[in-house]
């Protein structure tokens, strides 16, 4: 069974593993990138509880809430792009060294990705765990949003429109919904303290359908899922001083 890992010790060994190999592109702009999810200051609530005045209130486990909303260890890039009016000078200008980037569509809106490092990743792409999201908004490239995942054994990847990150006790499905990151299907598991005992959760903001599971078919689907997608080659012009 899957246990949660520190998110210390995940980010520690992240960025022990990122690297700065350089690699060239003819076409920089155009393309699209990752996702983030946020779920409603990190809480879902439940309304299928039976007989009770209370709804439960099912709060995602640390991890999941620090990777995802943004409020801690944000390790993805910020970059003053205010100067920019393209993906390509974005790239040119903004990008310091060790830093990647991507093109990618997600769910027919072209996104770049720019994350903080990459690594390789042994399957001849050089991968990141982390992405900052860029969209053309009335034809500005705007950022939208940010993404995590929770470690290298978990790079971003693409698979039918949708971006994926995952760790150990999680994986979600990113999507791009009114100029937003957010997330499409998502589907993770928390240990009671103590005991260590297993609670599964899954959330659909597409179908509503969200809260406790019996088991963690969703979830190991989902890592499935994960491990067929296309993990995402990022671009890396400057490498990073060693």
């Amino acid at each position: 069974m899957r246990k949660e890992l520190s998110l210390v010790v995940v980010l520690a060994m992240a960025l022990s593993l990122f690297t700065g190999c350089a690699e060239t592109s003819t076409d920089k702009a155009g393309e699209d990138v990752g996702t983030k999810p946020t779920i409603e200051n990190g809480i879902i609530e439940d309304e299928d509880s039976e007989e009770s005045d209370e709804t439960e209130v099912v709060e995602k486990n640390d991890s999941w809430l620090l990777l995802q909303d943004g409020s801690e260890n944000d390790i993805a890039p910020s970059l003053d792009i205010s100067d920019c009016d393209t993906f390509t000078q974005i790239v040119d200008k903004k990008l310091e060294p060790g830093m990647g980037y991507a093109n990618v569509n997600i769910d027919g809106t072209d996104v770049l990705l720019v994350c903080s490092g990459t690594f390789d990743n042994g399957d001849g792409t050089l991968a990141a765990i982390d992405a900052t999201v860029y969209a053309y908004i009335d034809t500005i490239p705007t950022e939208i949003g940010k993404v995590a995942s929770g470690g290298t054994a978990y790079p971003l990847a693409m698979k039918d429109g949708k971006l994926y990150t995952g760790s150990n006790n999680f994986v979600c499905k990113n999507t791009v919904k009114d100029n937003k990151v957010t997330y499409s299907e998502a589907a993770w598991v928390t240990y009671a303290e103590g005991t260590g005992d297993e609670s599964y959760y899954y959330d659909s903001a597409e179908t509503g359908e969200h809260g406790l599971q019996e088991d963690s078919t969703k979830l190991d689907e989902f890592y499935d899922e994960i491990l067929e997608a296309d993990v995402i080659n990022f671009i890396v012009e400057t490498p990073a001083e060693e």
